[in-house]
């Protein structure tokens, strides 16, 4: 391959990875939200509602990640 290719090549995964980043934005700010409410629950909370949420927040977090990598997963 020549090194131009290799140029046009890196650009086009560069800008694919830009754009993942991009479409997956929500997700991190979405998660960082889930976050901060789930530590000012941890206040006066039983272990199970902590446990709860937790397991609540790694379902969404396991499905929301899917659904991102699967739009950009062209492999």
């Amino acid at each position: 391959m020549s090194q131009a290719q290799d140029v046009r090549r890196q650009g086009v995964i560069e800008k694919e990875e830009f754009r993942a980043e991009k479409a997956c934005e929500p997700l991190h700010t979405e998660i960082k939200e889930l976050e901060a409410e789930l530590a000012s629950t941890l206040d006066g909370e039983s272990k199970s509602n902590i446990e709860q949420e937790i397991a609540g927040l790694k379902d969404k977090i396991q499905a929301e990640w899917a659904w991102c990598f699967q739009l950009y997963d062209k492999d």
